[in-house]
This record gives C-alpha cells, structure tokens and sequence, in this order.
C-alpha cells in the first residue's frame, strides 16, 4: 500500500494554519497527519464532530442527502466516459436518469447559485419563444452570506453540512466575486483553494496565482502520494458519511478532472464506482444524486456542433432511499423524469425533501408551490397550469433544444397523416448531431435539426416557433440526407416521395439495412 509521507508541520505552524484554514474551530479537516498513514483508507481526514447545531435534530427517519457534482459532465459524455458509475447508479441504486435535464446557465456558478440558493445567475431571455426575460439576481461584488442556500434550510432542520471541492478557485468567489465572508457549510475541504489564493477574493485580486506550487505538486497533486485531486475528495466524503451517527447529513462534493475534455471521465470512472460500491450500505437510505453542473464547453467534442448541443444537457442521476422505492412517491419520480427540467426544480426538490416530505415520512405526491423558489418539487405533481416549454420554463433561449421526443412525435403525425404508419416503423432518434437557428422568410427564426435515427437513417427537419412559443415543423417535411436503398419497397409508386422516411415494418432477408 502507497504511504502518504507527513507534511513537517506542527500545529502551531502558521503554514499549517494557512493551509487549513479553520485550525481550533470545532469541525476542521486535516490533511494528511503526522504518521505516514495509507494513502487510500488511513490517510489523516479527520473530523472533530460538530456539537453545535442550529435546532433540535431532525426526525430520525430523516434520510442523507449526498450530491456529487462532477464538473462538464454532460449526459452523452457520461454514457460514453462513466459507464460503470452509470450503470452502477441506474443498476444497484434505482437511480432514474433525467434525460432532459437542462442548464440554465454557461459558467458552473450559474448553474450552482440556481440549483443551491434559487439565486438567478445568467439573466434568462425567453423572448425568442414569446416569454418574458427572467433578470438576473446575482450581485457579484455583494457577499452571499444574506441570501438563500440550501444548507441553511437544512441546518435548520438538525442536518450536518459538507462542501468539497477538488479544484483552485472557489465556486462563489471565482472571477473576484465577493461570494461568502462566512463559511456557507459546517465542514468545508478547501486545501485546494487556499493553496491558491493567499486571501478572500473578494480582497485581493489574485484569484488565479499559485502560491504553494511546492506544497500543491509535491504532496496534493504527486501520483505516488495520494492519487489525484478527485480522490482527495471522495475519501473526504467518506469520512463525513462515517461522521455523526446520530444526526443527518448533506454533503455536495464537487469534483474537476473533465473540465476541460470528457476522457477525464475515464480516469475516474472506476473510482467513483468503488466509491459507491464500497459505501453501498451507508448510501442505499440516502437521497443520492450524481449530476453535471452543464456539458462540455470546449476540448475536441466541445468545440464541435455536436458537442455544443450535448452541453445544454447535464448528467441527472437522482436515486431515492431504498425504503422509498417501489412506493407512489418514487413512481412519482419515475413519471416525471421524462418531462424538461432545470436546476430551478433540483432546488424546489431539495427544499420539499427537508421542508415539507420529512415531516409526513415522504407521503404527499399532490402538486405544492414551493415557497421561494421557481422550480417544481420532483416528488409531486408538477403544476398543471405551467407549459414546460420553452416560453414558459426559466431556461435562456439558446439554452433550450429540440428533444428527441418532440422529433418522434412528428415523425409518427408525420407518417400518419400520409396514410403509411400502418407500413412504416416509427423512427426512434438515436442521436442528434446539428441544431442551429435560421432566418426563413418574413423575418421567421427557425430552428434546423438533424439527427440519425437506430436505423442509421440521417434526417434534417426545420421547426418554426409561434408567436406563444410553441414549436412546428416549417416546411412539413423530414429531408433524408443518406442513402434508404431497398429498406422502403413496401411503398407504391404513388406514394414514392414518402420511400425516403419509410423504414418498411416487412423486411425480407438479406436486404441492407441503412
């Protein structure tokens, strides 16, 4: 086993104090200890329990709540890069894959004041689709301390707080924002950071300059010590899931190794595995999310029009407790995770769960406003007056897309309405490759789409967008940009125009399939 060797530090040591941060207060994190301990299990995360809390402690059915968020992980680069994180989530913990959804913002700040503190952080202009422009409500030069966070609704209710991440700039603060005077989370990881950035950034400008590049690249960063950035915080993580027995816990970890191109996913990918395979009993009555803040913004798939369009879509693995599942609240879940969604409803969620469903034991799946925020909780009913479209959800317009499901339900109207549906398949779209506006005639902004379909059939469709937001399709038509060959013979001559968008229900063997 790997040895962690000690830093040569004594406790009086202002380096040290530097480097952690909160020395002497009653939770603190201290990395790596004065014995060489194994690097993987032993390795000196340390936390002096918090005595303190905000109220009585919560209800003992109370369940954890981990999040883990993995920065530029996006849906498809998860399904290409964490396949066994993935298949581990959906697999052994019931997780319900979120396939629509969508950032609401480009920077992972963005994403995180919304999905966190409901604080809009990119303005949302939604005139494109006929809605009103959402203002942003994020002051960059004023201290976050006086507005919402989710970890104060949950102090309140007697939870435990934890916030990691792996990465040098603080999430809040970044950009020299003021973000939090005061510490947001009872236990905070930030070596990472005060490695980093010698004072608050919202008092020196030096945000990005390295000022312990020896003790970052000798110890934090060096293989054959401790492996790499993520797994500092996952053992951190382990740590907290191991702490306070007697009291609930939420943590959000956030990790950074596919910032900049998705094969970093692959690295990791095993690790989080392990991490979750490992932990299985302590997470199994937990909320437990694994997301992405938004899609890969750059590298070699971010840079093209595929992966622009995979960037509007982040991971959303949302696992309920087991003694919740197979129950109407988590079949409540499982029937609205087809619908749009965005960190406005992860935040009404997160509030549901310690506001409202803890105290009735996770019973109520009627529709309820949740106070304070703009989201829809997803263990109710979603509120029957508001469209989730375009128009109407809190997603800037170049954030929203076409889905696959609005596709498939023109294609089957589409070969209904020629009289062929009996003869033809319907299309299943297996992977959208192009969506980008246009201006069609008398000033009409259109959105042209082109996507491939399981049989490998490669389509290009336009959608008009109404005044009231509403998609449709302009002009009325699916172009085939690929050969079809032999796979449309079922239809007649009098019918030949519709051979290029007929997969033919009736094949005979041997033809090809395209």
């Amino acid at each position: 086993m790997i040895q962690c060797p000690p830093h040569a530090y004594e406790w009086n040591d202002p380096n040290l104090i530097r480097l952690l941060g909160k020395v002497g207060s009653p939770y603190l994190m201290t990395i790596f200890g004065r014995k060489p301990p194994e690097c993987h299990r032993e390795d000196g995360y340390t936390f002096l329990e918090n005595g303190t809390i905000r109220m009585n402690p919560a209800f003992n059915s109370t369940p954890n709540v981990y999040i883990l968020v993995l920065d530029s992980a996006g849906r498809y680069p998860a399904l290409r890069q964490l396949k066994r994180t993935y298949a581990f989530m959906i697999d052994e913990m019931g997780a319900i894959d979120f396939t629509r959804y969508n950032h609401v913002g480009y920077t992972s700040r963005d994403n995180a004041l919304v999905a966190f503190s409901g604080i809009i952080g990119e303005k949302a202009d939604r005139s494109l689709f006929g809605g009103t422009i959402l203002k942003s409500s994020f002051k960059c030069d004023q201290f976050l301390d006086n507005q919402s966070h989710i970890f104060f609704e949950f102090e309140d209710a007697g939870y435990q707080t934890m916030f990691a991440q792996d990465y040098p700039h603080d999430l809040y603060a970044y950009m020299d924002c003021a973000g939090y005077k005061n510490d947001f989370a009872a236990h905070l990881f930030r070596p990472f950071i005060l490695l980093t950035t010698p004072q608050d950034s919202a008092e020196r400008r030096t945000w990005s300059k390295i000022v312990e590049r020896t003790l970052l690249e000798e110890h934090l960063l060096k293989p054959e010590n401790c492996g790499r950035t993520f797994q500092h915080v996952l053992r951190y993580l382990e740590r907290f899931i191991d702490s306070y027995e007697d009291s609930p816990k939420i943590s959000i970890v956030w990790t950074n190794e596919g910032h900049d191109e998705e094969k970093g996913f692959r690295v990791s990918d095993h690790h989080y595995e392990k991490f979750l395979r490992d932990n299985r009993e302590k997470l199994k009555d937990a909320f437990l999310i694994v997301m992405g803040d938004h899609g890969q913004k750059g590298g070699k798939i971010g840079d093209t029009e595929q992966g622009q369009f995979e960037n509007l879509t982040p991971l959303m693995l949302f696992s309920v407790p087991q003694k919740l599942r197979d129950t109407p609240l988590e079949a409540m879940v499982r029937k609205n995770a087809d619908q749009v969604f965005t960190p406005h409803d992860l935040h009404a969620t997160l509030i549901d769960i310690v506001r409202n469903q803890a105290k009735i034991g996770f019973r109520d799946t009627n529709y309820l406003r949740i106070n304070a925020t703009r989201g829809n909780s997803w263990l109710r009913e979603l509120d029957p007056d508001l469209p989730r479209d375009c128009q109407h959800l809190p997603i800037p317009a170049q954030g929203f897309k076409i889905t696959p499901k609005l596709i498939e339900a023109n294609f089957e109207a589409y070969l209904s309405e020629n009289g062929v549906l009996e003869l033809c398949e319907m299309a299943r779209v297996e992977n959208i490759t192009k969506m980008r506006q246009v201006l069609l005639k008398e000033q009409l902004i259109a959105i042209r789409v082109e996507f491939f379909t399981a049989r490998e059939a490669k389509f290009m469709v336009t959608f008009g967008i109404q005044p009231n937001g509403s998609l449709f399709m302009q002009p009325k038509v699916f172009v085939r940009l690929n050969r079809y060959h032999n796979t449309a013979d079922c239809i007649s001559a009098q019918k030949a125009a519709l051979r290029p968008v007929c997969y033919c229900k009736a094949q005979e063997k041997g033809r090809v399939i395209v």
